[in-house]
């Protein structure tokens, strides 16, 4: 059974707009925090694919993240 987290995530800008969206993911919270906060160090910048957008990680001054559902499903093997 694997675990999905839904979360809906807000980026801040030094410009003072925001930028959010809703994701699925299989990290808990924290997990998905941490995960963010290494993106953030390591990478200069970040590509929301989908929209075409390139993101200078710089610019970024804080980012909120409210988990909506948190469920367990069946994993694509066990169907």
């Amino acid at each position: 059974m694997a675990e999905e987290h839904r979360y809906h995530v807000t980026f801040y800008f030094s410009n003072g707009k925001e930028f959010d969206g809703k994701v699925t993911s299989k990290f808990n919270k924290e997990d998905y925090l941490e995960g963010l906060e290494d993106l953030f160090l390591k990478e200069k910048t970040l590509l929301i694919d989908h929209l075409g957008m390139l993101i200078q990680t710089k610019y970024i001054t804080h980012v909120k993240v409210i988990e909506i559902r948190s469920e367990i499903g069946a994993d694509k093997k066990d169907t």
